[in-house]
Order: C-alpha cells, then sequence, then structure tokens
C-alpha cells in the first residue's frame, strides 16, 4: 500500500476516534503489516503536512500518549459558535487546585489545603467531576489518606504529550517574578503555570464563577460550626452535670428510705 494511501486511512481513523490514539493502536489497525516506527513516520509527516497548510483546518498533536486531530487556533472563534461544543470551564480557584495536584501529585487533599490556606474539598469533587483529577492510591502517613493525581484526559484537554511537558518551576518562578515580583507564593506560581498552557489552548475557558466566594462562605460556616459545637458541648456538660445530680439525689433518697424503721400498728 502506498505511503499517501496509508497517510489518508490514517487521517480517517483519527478522524472518528473521540479520544487519541497511541501509534501501537494504529499499527494494528493495518495488521501490523507495518512497524511502529514507519506508522510513527507517517503520522509525523501528516502532521507537518496539516500545520504548514492554511486551508487546512485541523491540525495533528501527540498528546496524552496518543494522536488526535484537533481544531487550529486560528478557528476556534467560529467553531465556538457551535451550541453543542463547550470549553471546559474552570474557575481560578479550580486552576489553582488543579495546579497544585499537577506539580506535586500524587498529593493528599490535606497537602493540598496546607499550600493554598483553606479547605478544598468542594474543588476536588468539581475536578473529579470534571475528569480532571482522580484517587491513585492511599498515602503511607498515618490514617492512610487518599492520593490523587491528573488523569490521561487532563493531558488531551491541556494538550499535552506528557505530564513533564508543563513548565518548569525554574520557568514559573522566573515568570512570576517578571510579573509579580520575588512573592514567595507557590501556589500562585503553580497557578501561573497552568495559565500559560490554558492561553495556548482552546479547550478551556477561565470564568469567575464565585468559586472564590464561595471557599469564604464555607470557611465562615465552618468557623461558625465550631462555635455552635463548643456552645452545644457546653449545654451537653451541664445537662450531664444536672442529670447526674438527680441521681445522687434519688440515690440518696431510696437509701434513706430503706434505712428509716418501719412503725407496728
Amino acid at each position: 500500500m502506498e505511503k499517501e494511501r496509508v497517510k489518508g486511512i490514517l487521517e480517517s481513523v483519527l478522524f472518528a476516534s473521540e479520544k487519541p490514539l497511541s501509534t501501537e493502536r494504529l499499527t494494528v489497525v493495518f495488521d501490523d503489516t507495518y512497524t511502529k516506527e514507519e506508522i510513527y513516520s507517517i503520522l509525523d509527516e501528516l502532521r507537518t503536512e496539516l500545520m504548514s497548510s492554511e486551508q487546512r483546518g485541523v491540525k495533528l498533536e501527540e498528546i496524552a500518549g496518543g494522536w488526535q486531530l484537533r481544531t487550529k487556533e486560528d478557528n476556534n472563534p467560529w467553531v465556538k459558535k457551535l451550541e453543542n461544543i463547550r470549553p471546559i470551564r474552570l474557575s481560578p480557584t479550580a486552576l489553582e487546585v488543579l495546579a497544585i495536584i499537577a506539580y506535586k501529585q500524587p498529593i493528599t487533599k490535606a497537602e493540598t489545603d496546607k499550600i493554598r490556606g483553606v479547605d478544598s474539598t468542594h474543588i476536588f469533587k468539581t475536578l473529579m467531576d470534571k475528569n480532571l483529577v482522580r484517587i491513585c492510591g492511599r498515602s503511607d502517613l498515618p490514617g492512610r489518606p487518599l492520593l490523587y493525581s491528573t488523569t490521561p484526559e487532563f493531558l488531551e484537554v491541556f494538550g499535552l504529550k506528557e505530564i513533564r511537558e508543563l513548565p518548569s518551576i525554574t520557568e514559573i518562578e522566573e515568570m512570576v517574578s517578571r510579573s509579580f515580583g520575588n512573592s514567595g507564593d507557590y501556589g500562585m506560581e503553580l497557578n501561573e503555570s497552568l495559565r500559560m498552557v490554558v492561553e495556548e489552548n482552546s479547550n478551556i475557558e477561565i470564568v469567575d464563577d464565585g468559586t472564590d466566594e464561595a471557599d469564604t462562605a464555607i470557611e465562615n460556616m465552618r468557623e461558625i460550626g465550631k462555635e455552635l459545637k463548643v456552645d452545644i458541648d457546653l449545654v451537653q456538660e451541664k445537662v450531664d452535670i444536672i442529670f447526674e445530680d438527680a441521681c445522687r439525689k434519688y440515690a440518696t433518697q431510696r437509701e434513706k428510705n430503706y434505712e428509716e424503721p418501719v412503725s407496728s400498728d
């Protein structure tokens, strides 16, 4: 089979797939007639052709351990007009938590909360619902807390071949230093790194959905809850004292009744 024909078949197969396909999987499509190296070489040629042609509306990228046809950035304004195609919406807070997990994985929620200085429970749930974060095991720390990591879909959404393609910590520090000075805010630095990726990716939209306010409200509710618990504990303590006192009085009265002599007629 001619190489151009193979290239056309690969393009059709990739177009029909919703998820990235690995080189190994694409090799199987041809019943192993071609080696993995040959298929990779043809895919690389197809990638170059699609990217260099201004008349083509898609590009081929190697992401999340496979190959995927994706819309060229210049055409995104028109693509987004389709109601059934919506980017993943993330709040700045969710992006911050996702950045910490991406760089520190595997990581516990408690460790994430310590970096942020606030509880992240509902953010973890949101990220898991969007299939960007998953449970990947348990820590050896006391209590064996759950460990979290990013998913293959995270790589797909952010257009990354592997997690190592994220900007390095050095790059982040240099960028944050230029933008904000030497803040020393580790969470913000990681957050900015993902923003760098987001700016080059069409599948993510940063939205202000009130999550920051929700964080504050939840924290306030938690503090109120602590105060209420203290009040309830004090009331319970007083009830226990009253109950114990009543029991003692009742027991004393019964003993007294038994000790009183019975009068005879």
